[in-house]
């Protein structure tokens, strides 16, 4: 199975589409945690795939 990522600017579009669809309030509280949630966690994959097949 491929992961795909997303980056916060790919997360942020996807957000205004459902906002323009659904309603709401456009814009992100805490930009921050949003780039956090959605930074370079590529390099931690073979890791994570170690540790489910341990559990």
């Amino acid at each position: 199975m491929k992961v795909k990522f997303l980056s916060t600017d790919e997360v942020l579009a996807m957000q205004e589409r459902l906002i323009d669809c659904f309603g709401g309030t456009h814009g992100v509280r805490d930009p921050g945690i949003l780039e956090s949630g959605t930074c370079d966690y590529e390099h931690l994959l073979p890791w994570m795939k170690n540790s489910i097949k341990k559990a």
